[in-house]
C-alpha cells in the first residue's frame, strides 16, 4: 500500500469501535495509526488533567481544541495514515477518504 498515497479518516460516537477499527486497517493495509482521542488523552496527561476535566475545560474555553486542530493539519503533510476521532473532522486533513 505505501506505492499509493492513502488518507483515511474514520468518525463516529464515542464508543462506536473507531480506534478498534482503525488500527486493524493500519495493520491489514501497512498504514500509521492517528487517533484524536488518544492525542486529547496524552495533551491532558501533560497539563496535568485527565481527559474529563480537559473536555470540561473546552466547554469554557477552545485552546485545547485548537492545539488538535493543528495536529491534525499537520497530518495534510504526510500521507499512508488512517486517522480516527469522534466528530466529522475530515476537512482538517484535506484529501482523505471518511468514513462515519
Amino acid at each position: 500500500m505505501k506505492d499509493k498515497m492513502v488518507r483515511i479518516t474514520i468518525s463516529g460516537l464515542p464508543g462506536a469501535g473507531k480506534n478498534t477499527t482503525s488500527k486493524f486497517i493500519a495493520q491489514k493495509l501497512r498504514l500509521e495509526h492517528y487517533s484524536v482521542g488518544d492525542f486529547r488523552r496524552d495533551l491532558a496527561a501533560k497539563k496535568g488533567l485527565t481527559i474529563h476535566q480537559l473536555n470540561k475545560l473546552g466547554e469554557k474555553s477552545i485552546w485545547s481544541d485548537k492545539i488538535a486542530d493543528n495536529w491534525q493539519k499537520s497530518l495534510a503533510k504526510k500521507d499512508n495514515f488512517i486517522i480516527d476521532f469522534s466528530v466529522l473532522m475530515c476537512k482538517k486533513v484535506p484529501h482523505t477518504h471518511s468514513f462515519f
